[in-house]
């Protein structure tokens, strides 16, 4: 009969090669949540082999053939190689600097036979911080090229020869951090691509207005170009530097903080509007407080994103006839809070969820992006305020900015 301890040993056999491939199979799958429970699982079968191993053992009844010790060491010799057969790196660190390799996997891994020497000090630093049973990124050079990878590492404690040692387990996660830096550039280069479109396309159309009103000799006509190379040359400026804060492909840039005038930034928006909308006879209903109000706010991100709410609201109404297409944009102040209302008389959103409405890339529009109303949100939180989606009295979608 087979004694408790090597019941630990089949156990902690068993946990550690189901642990071990699961790991990888996960890594393949990209499924890195799973890889690093999976190398947790690792952890505690290894720690149940070698406690096993190691608990003193009761003597063993007389067996004039020895076929019971036999049977015992053969049983300890499969366990040992079980261990070291195991896909994921483990290493016990014994709190001075050891570093020691304890299967095959973390032998060829550091490229040595037992001891990792020098023990790298960026990995010794992780180790020694990392607390048990949390998983911790760290990088490390592997590979022929020695080049730099990612791994997930666990750690876990244990006695080894009296000391306390802590075991660990290393994870190579770097196909799964390539994969997904390369998915959020594409994110990041798509919300650009999309957000310089809406601001050039009006930009453009702009251009051709000023042109034509340059061709029409009349005062007014010369007023009104001018009026416009005005608005043209705010909202390219406008442009270049919201291209230029995204030059990193990072994040959203913190706002630049100054107070601007009210009445104007509604002006550019409405001009930009009408020159755009006008051929589709979309109208733009504007209210405002009759006194001018200075805000602080960036100005340019601040049109980047109502801009985007109205081409929305534009957009949404070209379901309607000619005659009935209507968007709305009003605004108020408080003396303590600036609030912009965008509304239509488009179907509206429907039974979409509000917080679906502002996730990246979702949109109820067959060719539309969806990330206009995300990157507007990103920037009206900046500013400390939101953005949110209420009932609209139109009969459309209504949304309501504060800052």
């Amino acid at each position: 009969m087979a004694s408790s301890g090597s019941g630990g040993l089949v156990v902690g056999a068993g946990s550690l090669l189901a642990a071990g491939f699961l790991a990888n199979h996960a890594l393949h799958k990209g499924l890195y949540g799973t890889a690093i429970v999976a190398a947790t699982g690792a952890l505690l079968g290894a720690v149940a082999i070698l406690s096993a191993a190691r608990r003193p053992r009761p003597p063993a009844p007389a067996d004039p053939a020895g076929t019971e010790l036999g049977s015992l060491h053969a049983e300890r010799r499969r366990l040992a190689t079980l261990l070291d057969q195991s896909p994921t790196p483990l290493l016990t660190y014994d709190g001075q600097a050891s570093l020691q390799a304890v299967n095959r996997a973390a032998r060829r891994l550091f490229r040595t036979d037992d001891f990792v020497v020098p023990a790298p000090a960026g990995l010794v630093e992780a180790i020694s911080g990392a607390k048990v049973g949390v998983a911790h990124r760290v990088e490390l050079n592997s590979g022929p090229e020695g080049e730099e990878r990612a791994f997930a590492l666990s750690v876990t404690e244990i006695v080894k020869d009296s000391t306390p040692t802590r075991l660990i387990a290393l994870t190579d996660i770097e196909s799964e951090i390539q994969v997904a830096s390369a998915a959020a550039l594409r994110e990041l280069l798509e919300v650009l691509s999309h957000e310089l479109m809406n601001a050039v396309a009006p930009i453009a159309s702009l251009a051709g207005t000023a042109a034509d009103y340059l061709e029409d000799e009349t005062p007014e006509a010369r007023a009104c170009a001018r009026d416009a190379l005005a608005t043209l040359v705010r909202r390219t400026q406008g442009v270049v530097a919201f291209t230029d804060a995204y030059r990193d492909l990072m994040k959203l840039p913190a706002p630049d903080l100054a107070d601007a005038s009210l009445r104007s930034t509604v002006g550019d928006l409405r001009i930009l509007f009408e020159t755009s909308w006008r051929g589709e006879g979309v109208r733009l209903k504007v209210t405002i407080p009759e006194a001018d109000i200075f805000v602080r706010m960036d100005t340019d991100q601040i049109v980047q994103a109502v801009w985007a709410l109205l081409q929305n609201a534009a957009e949404a109404t070209l379901g309607n006839p000619p005659e009935d297409r209507e968007v709305a944009l009003s605004v108020t102040h408080n003396g303590s809070q600036l609030c912009i209302c965008v509304e239509d008389n488009g179907p509206g959103f429907g039974d979409v969820n509000a917080e679906d409405a502002f996730r990246p890339f979702f949109t109820t529009k067959a060719s539309g992006s969806g990330v206009g109303l995300s990157l507007a949100r990103q920037i009206f939180k900046a500013h400390g305020g939101d953005l949110r989606l209420g009932a609209g009295e139109m009969g459309g979608a209504r949304l309501v900015a504060s800052l």
